[in-house]
């Protein structure tokens, strides 16, 4: 899926994101205090931006190594540990979502619990790519160790 490959790249260097999750519409109706006089208002969901961690998905231990070692060469240079870790920037989302993003283990433990409806386009492709990483990395661990032509012919 060339699609979600490129939404990741993307995702990952951009300053703010768009929502993994649908954001609820707002809703319409009446005020009624005890005087039953009526006043139009309005019910906002109540969203905010948050920062969320990434590691599979961004290939944290590849990057966080690599940024040490930029580090290590040039320790004059001003980073930030938090800095050192993939994350997914500003995403927006209600504040209800964000404690079940924290109950989930995080955006990508939300994306590995839900089925691929519960999200918008661009959580779809997040979820697809986690699962293209994960499957990567299931074969690299399944795939056998190579066997040397030494080792072979003892064995025979």
């Amino acid at each position: 899926m060339p699609v979600a490959r490129a939404y990741t790249r993307i995702a990952l260097g951009k300053v703010t994101n768009p929502p993994i999750l649908p954001i609820p519409a707002v809703r319409a109706g009446n005020n009624v205090p005890h005087s039953m006089h009526k006043t139009r208002r309005v019910w906002k969901p109540n969203t905010a931006r948050f920062t969320w961690p990434v590691n599979v998905i961004a290939g944290a231990l590849e990057t966080a190594k690599a940024a040490r070692e930029t580090l290590d060469a040039n320790p004059a240079a001003k980073v930030h540990e938090r800095d050192l870790y993939p994350r997914l920037n500003k995403v927006k989302m209600t504040r209800q979502q964000s404690k079940e993003v924290l109950k989930a283990g995080g955006i990508e433990g939300l994306l590995l619990s839900r089925p691929s409806k519960h999200f918008t386009p661009q959580g779809r492709a997040l979820r697809n790519e986690l699962f293209e990483k994960l499957h990567e990395l299931q074969r690299t661990l399944a795939a056998p160790p190579a066997v040397t032509a030494a080792k072979s012919k003892t064995k025979a």
